[in-house]
């Protein structure tokens, strides 16, 4: 038996941003005569937030659709269809306070959206590091600097003085 679930946009959170970008495009307006600078940015930057919020309040373009073959979402831009068989696991992940999906796919499995390859122009080419700068170099060539990458998937690069 075939079943499907849609999950379109949260029509609250279009209206909340609908809201607040109308309320600093306001606030800009009424800067705009003590700060200019600062008023007429406020209207432009917040002010692209009102066709973005009516777009997602009045379209249906913006969507996750969950059947027996796998999943689609939408956005304006494109739509991923993701079969079931390409997929190991979920994971409820937060970033910076947002919560978000986090998608496992199984080993070897690439899609269209991986390819770093089709934001290049020509032929990708290794990137080769700077002369003085090596990542985990060996232990018997001396280095100037050390950039260290630990294993674990949160690091921050760390420069180290070598002697």
């Amino acid at each position: 038996m075939e079943q499907t679930v849609y999950f379109h946009a949260s029509k609250k959170k279009a209206a909340l941003l609908l809201a607040g970008s109308i309320g600093f495009v306001l606030l800009g307006y009424w800067l705009r005569n003590d700060s200019p600078i600062v008023g007429w940015a406020s209207m432009l930057f917040f002010g692209l937030g009102i066709p973005v919020s009516l777009f997602i309040l009045f379209s249906k373009r913006i969507y996750l659709l969950l059947d027996n073959q796998g999943f689609e979402m939408a956005s304006p831009i494109k739509t991923v269809r993701i079969g079931w068989q390409d997929v190991v696991g979920f994971d409820l992940v937060s970033m910076t306070g947002a919560k978000m999906i986090a998608i496992h796919y199984r080993e070897g499995y690439k899609s269209n959206a991986c390819y770093a390859e089709r934001f290049v122009r020509g032929v990708p080419r290794p990137l080769t590091p700077a002369a003085e700068v090596w990542i985990n170099p060996p232990e018997n060539r001396p280095t100037v600097r050390t950039l260290e990458l630990p294993r674990d998937t949160k690091f921050v690069p760390q420069l180290s003085q070598s002697h």
